[in-house]
């Protein structure tokens, strides 16, 4: 855990889509034994000190949530319109966040986030940037905008707007990491049983 990113710091996970090329809502599908996507990723950045968690959710995404005992001090937002796609669902979501928090977009369909890949995008932060995890030359997930980025996304009026459009108006901090599964986006039921199964 890393002492002061509550204050500072909050993860957006988006979980709103409708899985379906999956057949089943992504956020929910296990991780192990114990714990399914989105409790594996809440738990991750928990456990590096933030504990501002925020989830963008369907209404039947809300309705599973509602189930997970194990999910503490975090914050489901719903997306009653998940047909208008991600770039509504971060809108949505960032609309939740202070305004003066940088902010980590993480999408559901990854669910292997490990603390190393996070501590190497706050090396990289600083104000007015976008950070970028990198491995062997490709980008991934997830990444860090700050809190003028997040204020940019929010005074867009198109829902059609592509994320990568607004990233580019800012710059752009590429963070070298040797965790492949940055790459990683688990999508089908192929994909999955690829890595779980």
């Amino acid at each position: 855990m890393i002492d002061g990113l509550n204050k500072n710091f909050s993860v957006l996970i988006l979980a709103a889509g409708n899985s379906g090329r999956m057949g089943s809502l992504k956020a929910f599908l296990p991780f192990d034994d114990t714990q399914c996507f989105l409790e594996k990723i809440i738990t991750e950045y928990q456990s590096f000190g933030i504990s501002s968690v925020f989830v963008v959710l369907n209404e039947k995404g809300m309705v599973l949530y509602k189930g997970l005992k194990k999910l503490k001090k975090d914050v489901a937002i719903l997306n009653p319109f998940p047909e208008k796609e991600r770039f509504f669902s971060i809108k949505t979501g960032l609309e939740n966040i202070p305004e003066d928090q940088a902010v980590f977009l993480h999408n559901v369909d990854n669910p292997f986030i490990e603390t190393t890949v996070l501590s190497a995008l706050l090396r990289g932060y600083k104000p007015g940037v976008t950070v970028i995890p990198v491995f062997e030359g490709r980008g991934g997930h997830p990444v860090l905008i700050s809190p003028e980025i997040a204020a940019a996304i929010r005074k867009e009026i198109s829902n059609k707007v592509i994320l990568k459009d607004v990233l580019k108006r800012f710059p752009t901090v590429r963070v070298p990491v040797s965790d492949n599964s940055i790459l990683i986006n688990i999508n089908t039921e192929q994909e999955y049983r690829k890595y779980f199964l």
